[in-house]
């Protein structure tokens, strides 16, 4: 019999999961309605708390609780074995990747109507410069920045296109 790798298993637990059960996103997880059109029309688009770090620190079955169950789910491979994760998709520019049995990263992608430390995605870079300081990594279309720390280091990462902000990574920087 071959053996499964540890993404595939954790990919058909949650397929499993969400056959078994249906689990309401928790009171604090507010969310806004989709905009007309379309089979989006059904969900609503959830919207993180404006500092999005403290998800970092849930386990598996917190992150389900809290954010209900996700859209879609998909392994991202790494360059190595040990770099693979699981993305839980949630739609409308949220994903939250997972490594062995927590959440390390928040991606808020093109379609995330939320805000981030105070900017949204499409505001200019020059605003999450003035709200945030100097980053500690200032590169072609990259700013990064140190979170405070949490019982874990966190990070905060813009990408930029045209000057604007199009892609913001939190994430944990031990794994």
């Amino acid at each position: 019999m071959k053996s499964r790798s540890p993404v595939a298993c954790l990919l058909l637990c949650l397929a499993w999961s969400a056959a078994a059960q249906t689990v309401v996103p928790s009171p604090d997880a507010p969310s806004v309605p989709s905009p007309p059109g379309g089979a989006s029309d059904r969900r609503t688009r959830l919207l993180l708390p404006d500092d999005p770090a403290p998800l970092l620190d849930l386990t598996l079955e917190e992150t389900w609780v809290r954010l209900g169950p996700p859209r879609s789910v998909r392994a991202v491979r790494g360059a190595e074995p040990w770099q693979d994760d699981v993305a839980l998709e949630y739609g409308e520019g949220l994903a939250v990747y997972v490594y062995r049995d927590r959440p390390w990263q928040v991606r808020l992608s093109e379609g995330y109507p939320g805000s981030c430390f105070g900017f949204f995605l499409g505001d200019p870079a020059d605003k999450v410069l003035s709200l945030l300081g100097t980053p500690d990594r200032n590169e072609a279309g990259i700013l990064e920045w140190r979170l405070p720390y949490r019982g874990y280091p966190a990070r905060l990462r813009i990408l930029t296109r045209d000057e604007r902000i199009a892609e913001a990574y939190v994430y944990r920087s031990d794994f």
